[in-house]
């Protein structure tokens, strides 16, 4: 709702009248949830809304007590602290009072209201306003309340309202409603504002873990911190100052995962998860659809609050201008105008048609990077209780595997036969890699605590249940699984950026996973051929994408766990755990080529 009013504001300011008393009031009231008084309250709450007043009644009919130490404070005026109901009855209280206002604006969230027109309707309205307010307990706040004039400012007509409400202000240029700018210069003033503060946030970001300073650059800082103010304002018509933000970002992502990031890397970094980025998004790229998409979803509204206009010759202010820019660097137009994710979808396309992967290992890492289950670590919560952060080496090289990034100097490896490139990613494949063995073992350890966590007993490397070979598989199930049968499973990690796969893994996601699920099946398959017995073949990439069996085992499992704990996430978290494991172990892959040295403790001196 506040978006809306903000539009119809901006809107109506923008109208082109030859009138030149035309103001704008913003109204506040003094401490007004807890000076309204009960009885209006639960007079309009039975007129309006008769199911809720039996309890509402109840509510707020006696006494309510207020604790202050050892005092016990009777409380017989306004809401109660917290009560979810709290707005619905203020603005019931008050909702006579409004409709009674004759101004060609008149646009009201909770108390903060915005009356408009000529200055002699404006005047009567707030008088009106005042002297009505008083009879049910609230008073008007002069010294919070503003006086905007749309052409040259009258000086009478102030110390008019300045009679009536001592205190007013006139805000010219810097006029704000609801927090966001109404104006252009207030607009630059804020987003000059934002800019400051994004850079002393950022700036404290590499103060703490790399994962968790990711996280909150991700989940509470960046776009979403500025999410209200693109959807309300023309951000677009100030870059050099988005740019400047945008540059913020990178400066911090560069500082959180200790890397470089190319100019040419930058964009694909900006994008979506699920689209193969990092999830922290250009400014540039979202203000537009942000805009676009408010003003579509809202433009039914804003006409009916400024309905006293003529609808037919005025569209939301900016939207022209927005749907000029945006033709600037599109052709199309959104089907579905008023949902942002279908702006930013052509926005994300265009983006895309611009990369040009010119190695195989590039092509193979974007693939990989767009598979849901490739991102379990960049969307879990990093917490040390639950094991789930990563430490600060661990995440830069994960976030380095998944770009291509550089994450350490030429060297050669322990094995005696590789030169170790800038990229690491020998490490990953190499047999006298430390980690490779540990990995595997996670993969099955987790597996069978998970059964563990859905009630079913299991058994790693068990024995009595082998192939010709005398192999055996990794875990196994001592009850029946499905239809009467035991499962056994046995987990594999194929490295995605070996150069035997990369024709395949360079030509889509999810095919050197298949591929190895396809040699377990081949190998264990006279375990498969028992008519009393189950086989799962669990076989993950180093960047993340799972067999399609290994994801249907894991969805099963999650199925089995939400039925005992009825965690519905069940499925979301057991991913997560996977690829953390993944990435802690692909680090000590890359780290275990380099020869060993003594620590500090470990040396000591006689």
């Amino acid at each position: 709702m506040d978006v809306i009013i903000i539009h119809a504001v901006r809107t109506f300011m923008s109208f082109d009248e030859e009138s030149l008393t035309k103001i704008l009031l913003k109204i506040d009231f003094k401490n007004a949830f807890n000076s309204i008084e009960r009885d209006e309250m639960l007079k309009q709450i039975k007129e309006h809304a008769p199911q809720l007043f039996p309890f509402l009644w109840q509510c707020y009919s006696s006494t309510s007590h207020l604790f202050f130490g050892n005092d016990t404070i009777p409380s017989l005026i306004g809401c109660q602290q917290g009560d979810p109901c709290g707005p619905l009855v203020f603005c019931l209280a008050i909702h006579s009072i409004i409709k009674s206002v004759t101004t060609d604006l008149n646009a009201w969230y909770l108390d903060d209201g915005t009356l408009g027109g000529q200055k002699e309707k404006v005047f009567e309205s707030f008088k009106m306003i005042i002297n009505e307010c008083v009879r049910i307990g609230l008073e008007v706040n002069p010294s919070k309340c503003e006086l905007h004039f749309c052409n040259d400012i009258d000086l009478d007509v102030w110390n008019e309202f300045n009679e009536i409400a001592p205190g007013i202000r006139i805000v010219q240029e810097n006029l704000t409603l609801l927090g966001a700018p109404l104006t252009l210069t207030s607009c630059k003033t804020i987003l000059s504002d934002m800019l400051e503060t994004l850079i002393v946030t950022t700036d404290r970001l590499k103060n703490i873990k790399s994962h968790v300073a990711y996280f909150l650059l991700k989940n509470c800082l960046a776009i979403p911190k500025l999410s209200y103010f693109l959807r309300t304002s023309p951000s677009w018509k100030f870059p050099e100052i988005i740019s400047q933000m945008d540059s913020c970002l990178k400066q911090s992502l560069e500082e959180i995962i200790n890397v470089r990031i190319a100019d040419s890397k930058w964009n694909l970094c900006s994008l979506p998860l699920y689209e193969g980025g990092l999830g922290i998004r250009k400014i540039e790229h979202i203000g537009l659809p942000a805009f676009l998409s408010s003003v579509n979803s809202t433009e039914q509204l804003v006409n009916s609050i400024l309905s006293s206009h003529d609808s037919d010759k005025f569209t939301v202010c900016f939207y022209q201008d927005a749907i000029e820019e945006w033709s600037n660097v599109h052709d199309i137009l959104s089907e579905q105008p008023c949902i942002q994710k279908h702006w930013d979808r052509i926005n994300i396309n265009s983006i895309i048609s611009t990369f040009d992967f010119t190695t195989k290992e590039d092509r193979a890492r974007y693939f990989a990077s767009k598979q849901k289950e490739s991102n379990g670590w960049l969307n879990v919560l990093p917490s040390k209780t639950l094991g789930t952060i990563l430490d600060n080496n661990t995440f830069r090289i994960s976030v380095a595997l998944r770009y291509g990034f550089d994450i350490c100097a030429p060297h050669q490896c322990i094995c005696g036969k590789a030169l170790v490139q800038s990229d690491g990613i020998h490490g990953l494949a190499c047999k006298n890699s430390r980690c490779r063995w540990a990995r595997h073992a996670e993969f099955n350890d987790t597996i069978k605590r998970s059964l563990a966590s859905a009630r079913i007993p299991a058994r790693l490397e068990p024995q009595g249940l082998s192939n010709e070979n005398n192999d055996h598989p990794d875990g196994m199930t001592l009850i029946p699984w499905a239809n009467g049968k035991i499962l056994s499973w046995d987990a594999t990690c194929s490295d995605t950026l070996a150069p035997s796969y990369l024709d395949i893994s360079s030509t889509g996601y999810g095919k050197v996973a298949e591929k190895a699920a396809v040699r377990k099946r081949w190998k264990y398959r006279e375990i498969i051929e028992r008519e009393n017995h189950i086989f799962v073949p669990f076989a993950v990439e180093t960047l993340g994408p799972i067999c399609k069996d290994g994801l249907n085992f894991i969805t099963a499992i999650a199925k089995k766990i939400k039925d005992v704990s009825g965690e519905d996430r069940s499925r979301e978290f057991l991913i997560q755990r996977i690829s953390i494991a993944l990435q802690r172990h692909n680090a000590g892959c890359v780290m275990g080529t380099f020869p060993e040295d003594k620590a500090l403790e470990e040396i000591f001196y006689l």
